[in-house]
This record gives C-alpha cells, structure tokens and sequence, in this order.
C-alpha cells in the first residue's frame, strides 16, 4: 500500500509540472536568414564561432532594417543600443550551410529572434521618453580663429560660427517638437570658466558631468542648457599637393537644470583640404555647421523628444506660391524634420497644392513650425491655421513681399 500512494504521489508530482511549464507565456518570435564569414587564423573552431557571431549580427541588422524600420536616420543608435548586444534578442538558430573556401569559412544560418525584446528595445529609440524640458538656452564660445591663421589674417571672419544663425536654425526644427531655444549672450567671466572647466578634454564617449547645478542655476535661465566649445583650430600647409588642411575640434554639453544632470558629448573634429582659404574657411564653416545641428538634435529626439503611440496623417493645402521653385523649397525643409515620416502631393493646381503629411508629432507642433518657417533667401513667409470644417486639416497662406524699388 505505501509503494501504491508513493508511485501516486510521483505521478501528481510530474503532471504537476508539466502543468506549470505549459502555462508560461510563450515568446512572440521570428526568423531570419543570413549569411557570415570569417578567416581560418588560429584553428577551424575559433573561426566558426567568428562566422556564427558575424552571421547572427548580419541577421539581426537586416530584420531590423528590412522589417521594423526604414531609412539610417537611428543607425548609430541602433548599433550601439541593439546589434552590440545581439544575443540578448537571439533565441536559437540553425545551421543551413557551412562551406570552407581557402582559409575563408563561410555560414548561412537560420537565426530566431524575440521579436518582443526587439520591439521593446526599438521603440526606445524611435519614440523617446519625454522629460519636462521645453525652455532651452544655446551658449556658444569659440576662439578667433584669426589668432592660429599661420599666412593670411582674415580680419572679416574671425570666427566659424555665427551664433544668431545657428541658434535660429536650431529653434526652428525644435519648435516641432514642442522645445523653444534661445541664445544666450549675457556670458559673464564667471559663468564662461564654470563653463570651460566642465568639458574635460579626455572624453571619449557620452559621458556623466560632476558639474554643481547650484552654480548654475544662479547663472542661467531655462530648463536646459547647450553649451557649444569650438577651439583647436589648425591649419597645416601640404606642400606636396600645394593644399592647406584645415581642422577645428567642438565639444557639446548638454546641462539639464530641471533634471540636474549633464552630459558631455565626445570631441569631433572638422577637416577642410583647400587651395584657397576663404572658400576652405568656408567649407569647414558649413561642416561644422551641420555636424552640430545632426548632433544636437539627435542627442535632444534620443533623450527628451516624445512623439505619439501613433503616426498621425494631416492634409495641407497651399495657396499663393508664386513659382515652382519656392514650394520645393517648402516641401524639401518640411521632409528634411525628424518628425515628419512622409510628404506627398495630393493635387496641384495653378492655385492651390495639396499635401498628405504623416507626421509623428501632434497637428500642433507642426501648425507652429510651418508660421515659424522662414526661407532663406526667399522673400515671401507662410500664415496657417486650422480649417474649421475639415478636421486634420491645416490651410496654409503665402504672402510675399514687396518688391524693392
């Protein structure tokens, strides 16, 4: 009898675990094929493991690109956030093929995902956490670069950077995404060493500041402060080309007051190879120009923008462009916001345009972007507002100025 209840209670002991194992949730899960390689080195297995890890990074990179998102807008985020940590989003995978060619091994493998994680991990970068910082101050300094000119002074720019434009081309693509940025020049001695001494020169990736936000709140205004250091400017002449090769280094911090955190970007350096060192002042201008605004505003989409849980379609009708020349203008400047998914033309007449818009912003922020837009060497600048009968609708006028007797 007590052999009968033992052996009963094995069985209820193992149908009770089949039971708890089959209530787990399963893992959303999808797969992806791929191939990889790798160079026979040391020994055949070192070189397989190579193959397999490059074939499994492979894999993970096109079911990201191919399936999940459009576009390289967020590789350097994807690669640093994602596809260097593979194996926490790989489940198993399955060797297809495997072939040795010379010293080259190569593999397709079938790789299975956790597509969950994946979506999980994605939407972290796409559609970042909001933190309550809208009022931001943009506080530059630069050395005279007339200062470390070796052959030709240039008295008429003695510095690269041209503050109330770069502050202005800032503010206009975050106002759609509900920041107002505003450059700040009252710099005191003070405030402009508390400044210097907070980028330290040996950063070599983002990088958490022990800077005393007590200090700074004393200083300066606003929720959020961007500090550009642009210094280290060199020019090298080449003899062998007859070139001159310019460089200049900037360094970015990012000193949130609402938060008291701060940040400081790694220093980038911009290079410009010139036979003639206006134009090559110039080139380096512009390349410092945009490698700040790109850096800038992917740092403040990755850290403080919010967008909806959905894309959002809006139709804008145009009235009174007066050539095709400044629509495109219109057009390219809209697509080229990180907010916007897609522009496309609905109906074009001699009066009007029509625009289907897909935007990841709200209807709002993107009605105050097109009144804020000002084109640059076009003289004519945009009213909108909402349609009153058709809602998702934004009417868009073009006004001109007068022509300069």
């Amino acid at each position: 009898m007590k052999v009968k209840y033992f052996l009963i209670l094995i069985f209820m002991f193992h149908c009770g675990v089949s039971i708890v194992s089959a209530a787990q949730p399963s893992v959303s899960e999808v797969s992806m094929v791929a191939r990889g390689s790798a160079v026979v080195i040391k020994n055949l297995a070192t070189a397989r493991q190579q193959a397999i890890d490059d074939t499994l990074n492979n894999a993970l990179d096109r079911y990201i690109h191919e399936k999940m998102v459009s576009g390289h807008e967020y590789d350097e985020l994807i690669n640093g956030q994602m596809l260097d940590h593979q194996d926490r989003y790989i489940l198993s995978y399955e060797i297809i093929s495997d072939r040795l060619l010379g010293d080259l091994l190569q593999l397709e493998l079938s790789v299975h995902f956790n597509k969950s994680l994946l979506q999980e991990d994605l939407t972290a970068i796409l559609k970042p956490e909001k933190r309550a910082v809208q009022d931001i101050r943009l506080i530059i300094i630069q050395e005279n670069i007339n200062d470390q000119l070796l052959y030709e002074p240039l008295l008429t720019q003695p510095v690269l950077l041209q503050p109330e434009e770069l502050a202005k081309q800032l503010n206009d693509e975050m106002a759609a995404y509900g920041f107002n940025l505003t450059l700040y020049q009252n710099i005191a001695g003070n405030l402009k060493e508390l400044l210097i001494a907070s980028i330290h020169p040996d950063n070599t990736s983002d990088k958490t500041s022990t800077v005393d936000m007590n200090q700074f709140q004393d200083l300066i205004p606003g929720d959020l402060t961007i500090f550009i250091g642009v210094k280290n400017f060199h020019e090298e002449r080449i003899y062998t080309v007859h070139k001159q090769l310019l460089t200049i280094e900037d360094t970015l911090a990012f000193i949130d007051l609402k938060n008291r955190t701060s940040v400081i970007l790694p220093a980038i350096i911009s290079k410009s190879l010139t036979d003639d060192l206006p134009s090559g002042i110039n080139v380096l201008s512009a390349k410092l120009v945009k490698k700040l605004k790109n850096r800038i505003m992917d740092y403040m989409l990755r850290k403080y923008a919010v967008f909806p849980e959905h894309e959002e379609e809006v139709a804008v009708t145009i009235r009174g462009f007066h050539c095709h020349q400044d629509y495109i203008y219109f057009k390219e400047a809209l697509e080229n916001l990180r907010t916007i998914k897609a522009v496309d033309l609905s109906a074009l007449s001699n009066s009007r345009i029509e625009l289907k818009v897909t935007t990841y912003s709200q209807i709002d922020l993107l009605l105050d972007w097109i009144n804020r837009f000002t084109p640059s060497g076009h003289n004519y600048q945009l009213q909108a507002g909402l349609s009153n009968g058709t809602a998702g609708t934004i009417l868009v006028k073009v006004e001109y100025a007068e022509a300069a007797n």
